[in-house]
């Protein structure tokens, strides 16, 4: 999923966080924001099939996302 971030009334930066297959969000990183930012929208970015130059920060946070899960259950 993908946000934008708001500082000001304007446009600062996007957000980007995780849908699962069966709905529940998962952003572990939300409380990086501070009060003067608002994340807002939520548009649903397909993930990319094949190689691309982000596969080792995708490797990273998908195993991130899989350990918070075991924990949170």
């Amino acid at each position: 999923m993908r946000g934008e971030v708001i500082v000001d009334g304007h446009q600062a930066d996007f957000h980007w966080w995780n849908r699962l297959p069966d709905g529940r969000q998962i952003d572990a990183t939300i409380e990086q924001f501070g009060p003067h930012e608002q994340v807002v929208g939520g548009s649903y970015v397909e993930r990319p099939t094949g190689p691309t130059r982000l596969d080792a920060q995708y490797a990273l946070l998908a195993s991130r996302v899989s350990a918070w899960l075991d924990q949170s259950h």
